[in-house]
């Protein structure tokens, strides 16, 4: 698999583009043909992640804690099936890292990336 295929961003005039012939992104096609700047990308990805109930509850699983696929299998009341499924979209957004140690996966919740989108939530009660 070549490095454009992995990276469905290219950059482009100041703006990060999405390419949307990566088979690997989930993002709706109304995003993928947009000029977007980094920021509201992630924005857009996290919204876009957290509109899936089931990527919530995994976020909401691991708030305080890593947990294995496993354990979130069973805190989340999903199939591992469906916790890969949800887990590569939360991948993808940037909001959760899965790291393996001595062969068992450990999903980590990546906070700093709500920041920009919780920061205008923020906003819009002032």
């Amino acid at each position: 698999m070549d490095q454009d295929q992995l990276n469905p961003y290219v950059a482009y005039e100041g703006y990060v583009v999405r390419v949307p012939h990566n088979p690997l992104t989930t993002v709706s096609p109304r995003l993928q043909r947009s000029y977007m700047k980094p920021s509201e990308i992630q924005f857009a990805l996290n919204l876009e992640a957290l509109s899936v109930p089931q990527c919530r509850r995994i976020v909401e699983a691991l708030i305080h804690d890593s947990h294995t696929l496993k354990d979130l299998s069973k805190l989340c009341k999903l199939t591992p099936a469906s916790i890969d499924k949800h887990l590569e979209i939360l991948i993808e957004a940037g909001l959760v890292k899965v790291r393996s140690t001595g062969g068992i996966k450990r999903a980590h919740l990546q906070t700093s990336k709500f920041k920009p989108t919780l920061d205008w939530f923020l906003q819009l009660s002032n």
